[in-house]
């Protein structure tokens, strides 16, 4: 299978799983949608570290490869449970033939699907701006680019403080390429991350 073909296969299983947990969401939480919500929770705010696996595709897999990176995150909850804002900062050095390399800043809604107790699904979905960058001839060379994010993923609350939450997010920066002493270089690919995260609530 194309590499190509691998992407858009990813990319429709995250997307069908997000739509199924939003049609499947309970009558009592589209109530709450339509109402606007209860405004009960007492936490507005969240922040969290993130450990977990890059899979690279696209030109990105032949620059790099699959490994470890992290990711700090922000949310903020408003009224109501359903829906968040959240802000994510990314980075991994993956290595690999041109030591590839990650940074990425991104924003974007988080929509609870389902309350099972003290576990919640969601969906995720934003825009952001990343910088994909390799080693060509001993130079840093990179290209800061917007593009867009989607996943799915769920949370398990500790206690008043403290979360846990597992992600697997599809991250796919928009075409670019870079002008080197060796000559254009492609920056055209994607990237999935598998996170488990830890946050802090207050």
């Amino acid at each position: 299978m194309k590499i190509s073909q691998k992407r858009s296969t990813l990319f429709t299983f995250v997307f069908l799983v997000a739509l199924g947990l939003y049609a499947l969401r309970p009558s009592s939480l589209r109530a709450q949608e339509s109402s606007g919500g209860s405004g009960s929770s007492s936490h507005l705010h969240s922040v969290g570290f993130g450990l977990g696996q890059y899979f690279l595709t696209g030109a990105f897999d032949n620059q790099g490869d699959d490994g470890l990176g992290f990711a700090l995150r922000y949310n903020y909850l408003g009224t109501g449970d359903v829906f968040h804002l959240n802000a994510n900062l990314l980075y991994a050095s993956l290595g690999g033939e041109q030591d590839f390399k990650m940074w990425g800043f991104t924003g974007g809604v988080k929509a609870n699907m389902i309350y099972l107790d003290t576990l919640v699904p969601y969906a995720v979905a934003g825009l952001g701006f990343y910088n994909p960058s390799v080693s060509i001839q001993g130079s840093r060379e990179g290209s800061l680019t917007f593009g867009f994010h989607l996943g799915v993923g769920a949370d398990l609350v500790i206690n008043d403080q403290f979360e846990l939450g597992g992600e697997l997010t599809f991250h796919n920066p928009f075409d670019t390429d870079t002008d080197t002493k060796a000559g254009k270089v492609d920056l055209n690919g994607a990237f999935f991350t598998m996170m488990i995260r830890g946050g802090y609530r207050f």
